[in-house]
């Protein structure tokens, strides 16, 4: 919760600002914010947002392959932009048991190249929410 309170643009894509996300509480009021929900009622509500858009969230991100290292559909879950719009980062993996393993993924995009250009693994199970941070 702390990188949604440092994150410069934070991009949400089909979920809600619920219980889940605090209501959007713990999402810094500086940071750019961008949704998207399939539900024009979701999109802001409970919290300000600088973008919203309403429509299949997983259109965008599905046009980009992503696979797990035995082949199989990533599930794209959280997502995060840089603050310079360069490199998208998304977190997908399966839910499967044991659900205390680590392996979920997190994938590095260039934005412009539509390229996978870094993955990073075993970072939970079926992990959702991310906020980049730059120091």
């Amino acid at each position: 919760s702390d990188a949604f309170k440092e994150a410069d643009v934070i991009l949400i894509v089909g979920t809600p600002f619920d219980f889940r996300m605090g209501y959007g509480r713990r999402i810094s009021d500086e940071a750019t914010l961008i949704q998207i929900d399939q539900s024009y009622a979701t999109v802001g509500k409970n919290r300000d947002i600088s973008l919203g858009l309403a429509g299949d969230p997983g259109a965008e991100v599905a046009r980009i392959p992503l696979t797990r290292a035995d082949g199989r559909p990533a599930l794209p879950r959280g997502s995060a932009v840089t603050s310079d719009g360069r490199y998208a980062v998304i977190s997908g993996g399966p839910a499967v048991e044991p659900f205390s393993g680590e392996n979920g993924h997190v994938y590095v995009i260039e934005l412009r190249s539509r390229r996978v250009v870094g993955t990073v693994t075993g970072v939970g199970n079926g992990p959702y929410n991310l906020a980049l941070v730059t120091r």
